[in-house]
């Protein structure tokens, strides 16, 4: 493959070849790994940015935290013996697990996924 090159300030540089739009935009769990890697590992993003696979890498990060946050929350839920008549019988008390439920879960995402390498 050959490498087109950008001259900045008499430096030939690689150019950064086009990207071409994913076929969807990230999401939320897309764009924090991107913003991890923007932050915290700037020698690969600029990589993966340059060779074009970066929104690529992120969208497939993207569904597997998705797939994985869907999981997790389904087995706690499970595990805490979450039933029809627990919800029923107060709905804020309900509301108030299931919001402890997701958000140990996307702590877990994070920490398992986003903000690894």
């Amino acid at each position: 493959m050959m490498t087109n090159y950008d001259t900045i300030r008499d430096l030939p540089l690689p150019a950064p070849r086009p990207v071409a739009d994913p076929s969807e935009p990230l999401q939320k769990y897309g764009q924090m790994r991107k913003d991890y890697l923007a932050s915290h590992h700037s020698g690969i993003y600029s990589s993966m940015e340059m060779s074009g696979s970066l929104d690529r890498h992120c969208l497939i990060l993207q569904h597997q935290a998705e797939e994985y946050m869907e999981e997790l929350t389904a087995r706690m839920m499970r595990e805490e013996a979450v039933r029809d008549e627990y919800i029923a019988a107060d709905p804020t008390v309900w509301d108030r697990r299931r919001f402890d439920i997701q958000a140990m879960a996307e702590q877990a995402v994070l920490s398992q996924l986003i903000c690894t390498f």
